[in-house]
């Protein structure tokens, strides 16, 4: 869920429960939103890739103004971990070449996207090895999920496969009311 905070110090406090809870995790100092649990994970040749999306309510126009056209009114960021278990054998080497994307709205339209590289990189998989990035998608509709691929080259042979992304759902969290803070 996401908090509408009335104050800065509510906001906090939102946050501080969502710690206590295990809903957020503290990473490198900082406060994790990314999912971490019962994320979509699918694993193709010793690659296994996670996907783990994010609703970003001040990027979207959650609550649409009367008369004024909105295009992409919601807006998600999502997380991919990629990585190969120490115990995969060393011809399983490869890395990433290009990928592709299935991007569906909530009323059913399909969008395609192809592209070399992730973010401009082209990490290798190897045994041990990890590699994560973050991008976002906007959509038209409250609803949506994405899926897709990775072409992979495995270095050894310069064999092609298609190591693939699981599905993830794009949905608005239900909105949490909060309490109203004491004036002291």
């Amino acid at each position: 869920p996401f908090c509408k905070a009335r104050s800065f110090t509510a906001l906090i406090q939102n946050h501080i429960i969502k710690l206590e809870q295990g809903t957020y995790q503290v990473c490198n100092d900082q406060i994790e939103l990314f999912p971490i649990k019962n994320i979509p994970t699918a694993i193709t040749r010793g690659v296994k890739i996670q996907a783990s999306p994010l609703f970003i309510p001040e990027r979207s126009s959650v609550f649409p103004i009367e008369g004024i056209p909105i295009s992409h009114s919601y807006f998600w960021a999502y997380r991919i971990h990629m990585s190969m278990d120490e115990k995969e054998p060393p011809h399983r080497k490869c890395k990433l070449s290009s990928r592709y994307w299935r991007i569906e709205d909530g009323t059913g339209n399909i969008e395609e996207v192809r592209g070399a590289g992730v973010i401009g990189k082209f990490p290798a998989m190897y045994p041990g090895a990890n590699f994560v990035y973050e991008s976002c998608c906007p959509l038209p509709t409250s609803t949506g999920s994405m899926q897709g691929s990775f072409q992979m080259v495995l270095q050894s042979t310069q064999e092609v496969f298609d190591a693939e992304v699981p599905k993830y759902d794009f949905f608005v969290p239900p909105m949490e009311v909060e309490i109203d803070e004491k004036i002291v």
